[in-house]
């Protein structure tokens, strides 16, 4: 009984601080792991408290849209007020808890009971939720939609925000990508989706790159293992055993004039992740191809951009982003050393990249 007015408490000031915009200056506040139990007579009262003030604050909102991101960003009192009245009628369980993906900070409230698991396995989840400003605000839902079926994408952007919708999942962004609604169908949409967000995401800030490839560190040295599907990449990772792997799916790479650097990635296919934290410095990039013998064939700059520009995660909306990510490969390619490398399925092509 207690704990149930608690978490009523803790919801109600969930809904003050959201609808009014409020700093959020206490951890004690930040952290509400949101648990609403419905029925119970010493909750009722917080309950119609929480209902009426989140009503109250939808009325003053002249636009209602059934797509949830708001013009007003982060404190949308309609936005908010749909989620808290859907949670309180529906006994929803609710879990907010932030990630850090790279360098970024990400915000995350799981309308699902059901997802919340792989975020623990594969990400770095921050213990206790930070007063640090987030990079962007995320609310994931599920029960949308249907199996995957392909990877084709369909973009609309218009009236300052962009939708990227496949056939197991919808995700709704503002165009300044501050924050975002994802509706999935399982755990695959939801992995997709995020890939497909924060890739999107790194392109808009100008940031750097998500690249379809493995990344193994060996001495603090990052090298990128790429290639289309079925090239080897996975059992590039695989054969390079007991050397730290940062990726065997989807590599984060940082691009700047002064080089490239490379996180620990979320975004894993067979291999789970190690919560290895720190930046470490891209030395080179290796397009795969099985063979018979190993030789590593270096790789002229401008053939490398080309080489390398259908191993990007990327979701172009714009002629302006697709002009980013072609600076952002440039930058990259100048600052690393790209290789054809033909390697046999064992460990030695080692001996070509050490």
């Amino acid at each position: 009984m207690y704990e149930s007015l608690e978490t009523h408490m803790n919801l109600l000031k969930y809904v003050i601080i959201r609808t009014f915009g409020l700093k959020q200056h206490k951890a004690g506040i930040r952290d509400m792991g949101i648990r609403i139990i419905t029925g119970m007579a010493m909750v009722e009262p917080i309950t119609q408290m929480i209902l009426i003030l989140a009503r109250t604050t939808e009325m003053g909102e002249e636009k209602e849209d059934h797509n949830v991101i708001g013009s007003k960003g982060v404190g949308n009192p309609a936005l908010w007020s749909r989620y808290i009245i859907s949670s309180v009628k529906g006994g929803l369980r609710m879990k907010a808890f932030q990630v850090k993906i790279g360098e970024h900070i990400f915000d995350i409230t799981l309308h699902s009971n059901l997802l919340s698991d792989w975020f623990d396995q594969d990400f770095n989840v921050i213990d206790e939720r930070t007063d640090e400003c987030c990079d962007m605000y995320i609310q994931i839902k599920d029960g949308y939609g249907h199996a995957f079926i392909d990877y084709e994408v369909e973009i609309d952007h218009k009236d300052g925000k962009i939708n990227y919708k496949r056939a197991d999942y919808l995700i709704e962004v503002d165009s300044g990508f501050q924050q975002a609604v994802i509706h999935v169908h399982d755990w695959l949409a939801l992995k997709h989706a995020l890939m497909n967000l924060y890739s999107s995401f790194l392109v808009h800030h100008q940031w750097g790159l998500l690249i379809h490839s493995s990344c193994v560190l060996e001495n603090e040295k990052g090298h990128i293992f790429a290639g289309h599907s079925g090239s080897g990449k996975s059992t590039a990772a695989m054969l390079s055993t007991p050397r730290m792997l940062l990726s065997d799916e989807a590599t984060i790479v940082k691009i700047s004039s002064n080089g490239a650097m490379i996180y620990n990635s979320p975004f894993r296919s067979d291999i789970a992740a190690e919560q290895k934290e720190g930046i470490f410095r891209l030395y080179s990039i290796q397009i795969l191809h099985q063979a018979v013998k190993n030789e590593k064939l270096p790789v002229a700059k401008a053939d490398a951009v080309i080489k390398l520009m259908d191993k990007i995660f990327y979701w172009p909306y714009s002629p302006v982003e697709t002009k980013m990510i072609m600076n952002l490969l440039i930058m990259l390619v100048r600052n690393v050393q790209v290789n054809e490398l033909y390697f046999q399925k064992n460990n030695t092509f080692w001996e070509l990249i050490s």
